[in-house]
């Protein structure tokens, strides 16, 4: 019953990221200018639910500077994060009495989200969302995949930004507690070609399409996590960062270490729960 529970909980926490849609707000675009061009497989975009947007913006604030705007109100509002004037995300909020955890929930470009919800369901993953249109984002759903990862299907607009443009956030990584199953789906799913990073201490493997080094995969490293996407954040001074974090009320999961990644990450939960890396500039170190 535990396990049931902690698993609607988990549902409904990720549901409300969408759940604050609102016909009548035109959410930014994904990208600065319209591409028209899409990058199937490429993470274009990163919302944190939470229970309290407000400590949250705070906290994300003092660590990293961001600012933000307020589209809708009441249910329906929805804050845009910007950083150094860009937009490069949202923050929902968490419906009440549906937890007191949040997360942060990236969207992956696809080729169809009616066709990648399909997959979806036909390999066991579950369908939270069904295909729906956003004004000014395009066409998303929310699922959860056949291993317990929550993740929104999107097709943008617009189209997607530049697979080499200087981002805030650097990275992806899928935790897995089925590292097997877990590539097997992907790469049906995109599809990826699976590249083993043969310099990683533990099994490791990056997930590429078009040439492109788009995302990473490895055993979850967190006991009794279920599966999950955890996004890296580019920093210039990991230690910093880190202190930054700490004062703010943050619980540092993995601290910086000279024998991981030369100490250039750092694995963080912030304070409403949601997790989340800070990585100094190269990623496969």
């Amino acid at each position: 019953m535990k396990s049931k529970l902690k698993f609607l909980v988990l549902l409904l926490i990720a549901g409300s990221a969408l759940i604050s849609c609102d016909e009548m707000i035109t959410y930014p675009s994904i990208s600065d200018t319209s591409t028209n061009v899409h990058h199937p497989g490429q993470f274009v975009w990163h919302d944190l639910v939470s229970p309290n947007p407000k400590a949250s913006m705070d906290f994300y604030k003092n660590v990293f500077g961001w600012t933000y705007t307020t589209l809708g109100s009441g249910e329906s509002v929805y804050y845009v994060i910007h950083s150094n004037g860009k937009a490069i995300g949202g923050i929902s909020k968490l419906a009440a009495n549906n937890g007191t955890v949040g997360e942060w929930i990236g969207s992956i470009s696809v080729a169809n989200v009616a066709d990648a919800v399909a997959y979806n369901e036909k390999n066991g993953g579950k369908t939270i969302f069904k295909a729906m249109s956003v004004k000014g984002r395009g066409k998303v759903a929310l699922v959860q995949d056949p291993q317990g990862a929550i993740i929104s299907f999107i097709h943008s607009e617009s189209g997607d930004p530049n697979v080499d443009s200087n981002s805030v956030w650097l990275w992806n990584e899928l935790w897995t507690n089925d590292i097997e199953a877990s590539k097997s789906y992907y790469k049906g799913l995109i599809p990826y070609h699976v590249n083993k990073v043969d310099v990683a201490k533990d099994p490791y493997y990056t997930f590429e399409n078009g040439g492109k080094k788009l995302s990473g995969v490895m055993n979850n490293p967190v006991n009794e996590m279920r599966t999950s996407w955890i996004p890296y954040i580019k920093v210039n001074n990991i230690n910093s960062v880190v202190d930054k974090a700490k004062k703010s009320g943050a619980y540092i999961i993995s601290e910086p270490d000279e024998n991981v990644r030369k100490g250039t990450l750092a694995v963080i939960q912030d304070p409403i729960g949601a997790k989340f890396a800070l990585q100094v500039l190269n990623i496969t170190k």
